[in-house]
């Protein structure tokens, strides 16, 4: 995990937005975060550990988000971009916000708590956690990548059992407790064993010497069906010929009736065939002469009609026409009136325009009567409302105001000091409920201890007891079995007759197999006891370890909780001094003191607004008054304007005569009378083009008609003259082809004959009775065909249908001889595989109850755990005992407990526990360092962070100086390393850092080196 970018709001000391430029800082290599004890510097782990996990380290999310989030500050708000993945090539976006409750302040909202993956240059929403993404839970990222304050040592303070847990959830050790599987698999084999004997007891009785007695017989069935297989074939080839003349015979006879029906149609072909040749001489030769006199007779009818028609119209059109022409004359006349009275119009528009403008100079002269007094009333309203003001202002120079500042403070005062009781309260109740549970859970494990047998001191050992318990049943199980084996034989035992096992002629003492199921079905129950037993045990112990935890974690969050409380009667001690320093006896008189302070501000507040609605009122009636003024001033000029244009237009009027009468009538008359000239002058207007377009249009037809008229006279003629000419022609065409009655023609023109399928008809009659004769002759020549009798050729085939069924039964007596020998191979092959197999299982089943023994309690994840420890230790060891000078150095025993060796006394072992502060905080960092180079290699990632804020003030100069060049190093071997302190020495050495200040208005502030 590589970070790129924090943003942190409302969150502790962190009032406004700070933004945290991880991408520069890490640029460097080695960075570092200072600032006074205070000034918000831990809070930067704090908001990652939120953003990342939703939690923090000091205080619990779900009941004290009220001290998490900033005093001053409505919201909380987190982002934190970073880098992760394989080869950290994916970027995140962890945030995490709160806000306070609108209608009460100090409850905060549930958290929102999102995490983001950045896909083509967009933010998309992820199911995944950190831990998932990160690949480490919280508490094992505390202690490998980012190491609060208090937390560096907490990895050296494990207890051994819980290293090794941490060691499998970092590494996925897991992977390597296959007691399960194993026990699956003996399981899985044990039911092998038992499959593999019952199938080789059902093939007891294949063998060999059964297997050739089949073949012997095989091999006579076989000569047996190959005689009846030939004489069978040689009367199927007599049938084969018997049939073939047969057919022939049959078809003979077919054919020789077919000719006759042939014959008896002769005489109906010969008429069909006359009748279809003179249907298509007439349709071919005079039907298209025929068909056109019919047309013609139509056309000429048609165009004797329109001549008709067009000689009527003729006389029509000349009438119309002369009625026509005399309206177009009398409509021009009126027309040439037009220029008069429009003249006569626009002097009645004159007229309109005028006393419309003298309406408008009555409205103007009122206007301005009414304007002038108006504007003497508003500047009397000025006078008095500027008076008011200053009376006004005089009194409010006199008040004297509190301090707004200090009122500020008093009310903080009493805001915290009311938080912080409900806080007491609220930790004290929470303190209680905490040590309900505590004592709960002591109770559970005094409770699983009672179940404990006599001598046994915990689950482990009782566990152990009951496998080794379970291990000498199973054993006594087996001895059993293979006795109730052998209890199979004592049957085939006689005296004086050998053992078939042993070969002993003396049997005193044979196993009663009666006996034996009933001892194997008792040590059955014994074996399913002993387990259910184990499996309840390892239930228990699972029960225990998590009932632990809890007992664990609960002291924690209870300490954490009563540290809390501590703090807040500090705080509210520290509240307290404030206020007897102020001058208040107790907090009722800060109270009440604040409560005169507001009344006083209220008055003079609402004293000030007075004054602004005064001020407004007098400015609204000063921009009222000038207004009436600019009014005033338009208005006269409007009525002089009007008076000048009255006067232009009485001198624009042509017959003044003629509108004198019009200007002592109403408006409304004289726009009838304008309305009524207009519409006379329109209506004239299109009158006249409506009847000289009606004069073209009728021109127009009578010439069009003239042309029809000759053209339909020619046609006329033209058609006459070719019916003429046909008729000639048809009767010539008749003649020459032996027509001579109309009426036959008729009727044939009118047929309708398909005559290409009566063609089609009379060809196919002609060529069946050709092919008909053909083949009686050809049939009439074989001989055969006379000798065959019916009855002998049904005798030889009911012969041939009996040989077929002996022959049939023959054939299936042989195929059950193959199929049965063929299972005896196959159940023979199966036999001998299953005999290899069962020796295999027998094999297998031997190897894994050595393998369940290894991996038997997670012996052998123990064991890996320990190696990765012991690798662990030795990584670590290189900065180590640089550090120290080679005067000291790590190790680790069986048990997974750390040592220190100690070279200046002779290489001995001592515990770590006995390492000052400052060897303690060198030793924490180097194993820390070490299982973040382990974490780095796992990930595959070119490039480790590592931020650690703790214990460089444990140091004197000589040893800091020894871990300032450690930390250098890493630089040079890809990693990333960040540092939280005060510590100015360290701030002198490091060139690239960000600075956290802490300002009493707005904050934590952070600056760069680089800004």
């Amino acid at each position: 995990m590589i970070p790129k970018k924090l943003e942190i709001q409302g969150l502790y000391s962190y009032q406004e937005k700070q933004v945290v430029d991880f991408e520069q800082l890490t640029a460097a290599g080695l960075f570092g975060i200072f600032g006074a004890v205070g000034s918000g510097k831990s809070s930067i782990l704090e908001a990652i550990l939120l953003a990342l996990y939703g939690s923090t380290e000091r205080l619990s999310v779900s009941g004290e988000r009220s001290s998490m989030m900033n005093l001053q500050s409505n919201l909380l708000l987190v982002n934190f971009e970073f880098k992760a993945g394989k080869s950290n090539n994916q970027t995140f976006l962890a945030r995490y916000s709160a806000k306070r409750n609108k209608k009460n302040w100090e409850k905060i909202e549930t958290g929102e708590h999102t995490l983001y993956e950045k896909v083509d240059g967009e933010w998309q929403a992820l199911e995944r956690n950190a831990e998932q993404i990160i690949g480490m839970k919280k508490e094992h990222f505390k202690q490998t990548v980012i190491i609060p304050q208090g937390k560096f040592r907490e990895f050296i303070d494990l207890k051994p059992r819980d290293q090794a847990d941490m060691m499998k959830e970092l590494f996925g050790l897991q992977r390597f407790d296959l007691s399960q599987q194993t026990g699956t698999l003996i399981g899985a084999v044990k039911e092998e064993v038992i499959r593999l004997s019952t199938k080789l007891e059902t093939l007891e009785s294949v063998s060999k010497s059964a297997l050739g007695e089949k073949r012997e017989r095989k091999s006579q069935a076989q000569q047996t069906l190959k005689q009846q297989n030939e004489a069978f074939e040689a009367k199927q080839e007599r049938l084969r010929t018997q049939e073939k003349i047969r057919e022939k015979r049959l078809e003979w006879d077919r054919v020789k009736e077919e000719l006759n029906n042939l014959m008896l149609r002769q005489a109906e072909m010969d008429a069909k065939k006359s009748h279809h040749s003179r249907y298509l001489t007439a349709k071919n030769k005079l039907k298209p002469t025929w068909d056109r006199l019919k047309a013609l007779a139509i056309e000429i009818e048609k165009n004797q009609v329109s001549v008709k028609k067009c000689k009527d119209w003729v006389e029509d059109y000349k009438s119309e026409i002369e009625i026509l022409e005399k309206e177009v004359d009398q409509l021009k006349k009126r027309n040439l009136e037009r220029p008069i009275r429009e003249s006569k119009i626009r002097d009645l528009k004159q007229v309109l325009d005028i006393k419309s403008l003298e309406q408008k100079l009555t409205q103007s002269r009122l206007k301005v009567d009414e304007i002038a007094p108006s504007i003497e009333q508003q500047k009397k309203s000025q006078k008095k409302l500027q008076s008011k003001i200053k009376e006004l202002e005089q009194t409010q120079t006199a008040s004297n105001l509190p301090n707004a500042s200090t009122l500020a403070n008093w009310k903080s005062w009493i805001r915290e000091a009311s938080q912080n009781q409900d806080q007491l309260e609220k930790l004290s109740q929470e303190n209680q409920s905490l040590e309900a549970t505590r004592k709960q859970l002591a109770d559970e494990i005094t409770e699983l201890s009672n179940c404990l047998p006599d001598g046994i001191q915990n689950l482990t050992a009782w566990e152990k007891q009951e496998q080794n318990l379970l291990e000498s049943r199973e054993k006594q199980y087996q001895v059993l079995k293979d006795q109730l084996g052998i209890a199979a034989y004592v049957q085939h035992l006689h005296d004086g007759s050998p053992c078939p096992l042993c070969g002993s002629e003396e049997h005193p003492h044979p196993a009663s197999e009666k006996d034996g199921f009933a001892a194997l079905s008792e040590i059955e129950n014994q074996i399913q006891e002993s387990k259910n037993l184990i499996a309840q045990i390892r239930a228990d112990q699972k029960t225990n370890d998590q009932v632990n935890f809890q007992l664990e974690q609960i002291t924690k969050e209870k300490q954490n909780k009563t540290n809390s409380l501590q703090e807040t009667k500090k705080e509210q001690v520290r509240i307290s001094n404030e206020i007897t320093r102020a001058g208040f006896e107790n907090l009722e008189q800060l109270k009440h003191e604040i409560e005169i302070k507001e009344n006083e501000v209220n008055t003079q507040e609402k004293r000030a607004q007075a004054i602004l609605e005064l001020r407004s009122q007098l400015e609204d009636s000063q921009a009222s008054v000038e207004k009436l003024e600019i009014a005033f001033q338009s208005t006269r000029k409007e009525f002089d304007q009007i008076q000048s244009a009255i006067e232009t237009k009485r001198n624009e009027i042509w017959d003044i005569e003629f509108t004198k009468d019009f200007f002592s009538q109403e408006l409304s008359s004289i726009h009838e009378t304008i309305e009524a000239v207009q519409k006379s002058i329109l209506s004239t207007e299109q009158k006249l083009d409506g009847a000289v377009k009606h004069l073209h249009d009728r021109k127009l037809m009578q010439s069009q008609n003239a042309t029809s008229l000759k053209m339909y006279e020619e046609a006329l003629q033209r058609d006459q003259e070719e019916r003429n000419n046909l008729l000639v022609k048809f009767e010539s065409e008749k003649a020459s082809h032996g027509f001579t009655d109309d009426g036959e023609l008729k009727v044939l023109f009118e047929e309708s004959l398909d005559e290409e399928k009566v063609a089609q008809e009379i060809r196919r009659y002609e060529d069946r009775l050709n092919v008909l004769k053909n083949k009686v002759d050809e049939l009439s020549q074989d001989q055969a065909l006379g000798d065959f009798q019916e009855d002998k050729f049904n005798e030889l085939k009911t012969e041939i249908l009996a040989e077929a069924e002996q022959l049939e039964a023959s054939k299936s007596e042989l195929t059950l001889l193959i199929q049965e020998i063929k299972t005896l191979e196959v159940d023979l092959q199966q036999k001998t595989e299953l005999l290899q197999q069962l020796e295999k299982a027998t094999h297998r089943q031997s190897n894994l109850k050595e393998l369940d023994v290894l991996f038997r309690g997670g012996g052998f994840v123990k064991f890996v755990s320990s190696i990765y420890l012991r690798e662990l230790c030795n990584t670590a060891n290189i900065r180590f005992m640089k550090l120290t000078k080679n005067q000291l150095s790590l190790d680790i025993d069986d048990n997974n407990t750390f040592w220190v060796v100690d070279y200046l006394n002779g290489g001995k072992r001592r515990l770590l526990k006995t390492l000052s502060g400052g060897q303690t905080f060198q030793a924490s960092l180097c194993l820390a360092l070490a299982l973040a180079e382990k974490i780095k290699a796992l990930n595959q990632a070119d490039q480790s962070f590592f931020f650690m804020d703790e214990g460089f003030g444990a140091l004197d100069k000589s040893s800091l100086g020894v871990v300032f060049d450690t930390l250098k190093s890493l630089q040079f071997e890809n990693r990333i390393v960040g540092i939280i302190s005060h510590v100015e020495d360290l701030q002198q050495e490091i060139g690239v850092y960000a600075k956290v200040e802490l300002d009493p208005e707005n904050g934590s502030q952070i600056s760069y080196s680089f800004a």
